[in-house]
């Protein structure tokens, strides 16, 4: 039981959850899976649907983590963003976490925050100059409803756009 609740989260839940960041329309939109269900092994991931929030109201945080492997801790960083309740603005009750999980320290966290909050709020670049795009693993990748990706422009860059406009500015 054990093996296939663990198979099952490294082959069939998603390695990444993308998050889109619209400069244009200045809201954050992601989907939030519901966690796994051990005794109901057989059900796939699925997601609680589409949510989109206003940039203006997100608010980051880093959070620091001990995480035991087996023979010893580790401290780990993750960074969040939130957004308040309307009835409680002192609440946040929606976040996700985005980037990757840190080790030891979260600098390198707060410099991909900064440079989003560059694109969303000066007209940054979208991509960082030598930036290059990390396999996602596994699991696959969930996509979003077709209305959600016309909104935010059309679909996806290519690896090779991605690649081009990297290295255009290096």
């Amino acid at each position: 039981m054990i093996s296939i609740y663990v198979s099952k989260l490294i082959f069939l839940a998603p390695s990444d959850l993308p998050v889109i960041f619209n400069k244009k329309t200045r809201e954050v939109t992601f989907l939030r899976p519901i966690p796994l269900r051990f005794w109901k092994f057989w059900q796939l991931v699925k997601f609680d649907g589409v949510h989109t929030f206003r940039w203006e109201d997100v608010r980051a945080r880093s959070y620091k983590l001990t995480e035991f492997t087996g023979s010893a801790g580790r401290e780990s960083t993750l960074l969040v963003l939130m957004w308040p309740q309307e009835a409680d603005p002192h609440r946040c009750e929606i976040f996700i976490n985005i980037g990757y999980k840190g080790w030891w320290e979260d600098e390198l966290l707060w410099r991909l925050y900064e440079h989003i909050r560059r694109y969303m709020e000066e007209d940054g670049p979208p991509i960082q100059p030598g930036e290059t795009l990390r396999t996602s693993g596994f699991g696959k990748l969930p996509e979003f409803p077709f209305e959600v990706i016309a909104k935010a422009g059309g679909p996806a860059l290519s690896p090779e756009e991605v690649m081009k406009l990297a290295f255009q500015a290096v």
